[in-house]
């Protein structure tokens, strides 16, 4: 049987440590401060866009890319997709390059030794080399965009 001293301690060491948690979490939060969601509205200049291109988005947050040439529809595209998804982007480029545990943890290392041991790299590789000249420029089209950086330049990418 435990100590009376004991068993008058644990209830509010528990209540305490419940308390100091919440605040912690709450802290977590309300310290960061930096936004981290895209640009929805206004004038976003890209770098790489050779006319403007109107990206719109629909009341469910869709967007609706109107462009004069396919290569800055394409563009666009790969852009909005990243802004929109660049954590998802992140962790999949980390598990197929077999380094996922870098930043979900140990846990992931089976899962790293695995894909490191598929080699997407390779076979990516070997699957471009394959492919056609116009999928090839389709391709490569899109790599600018899938890192979104801004400069200001003469083009721009408009959000409405």
């Amino acid at each position: 049987m435990a100590s009376p001293a004991l068993t008058h301690f644990l209830p509010r060491f528990g209540v305490a440590a419940a308390v100091a948690g919440v605040l912690g979490l709450t802290g977590c939060q309300t310290l960061n401060t930096q936004d981290t969601l895209p640009p929805t509205t206004g004038v976003q200049p890209l770098k790489g866009l050779a006319q403007n291109v109107s990206v719109r988005r629909n009341a469910m947050g869709m967007p609706l890319i109107e462009s004069n040439t396919f290569h800055d529809a394409l563009f666009s595209l790969g852009y909005v997709h990243a802004s929109d998804r660049i954590n998802q982007m992140v962790t999949l480029r980390l598990l197929a390059q077999g380094r996922l545990a870098e930043m979900s943890g140990a846990s992931m290392l089976d899962a790293d030794r695995y894909m490191r041991a598929v080699n997407l790299k390779k076979s990516a590789g070997e699957l471009y080399k394959a492919s056609s000249p116009r999928l090839k420029r389709f391709l490569k089209s899109m790599p600018g965009a899938s890192t979104p950086t801004c400069s200001a330049t003469a083009t721009s990418c408009r959000q409405t």
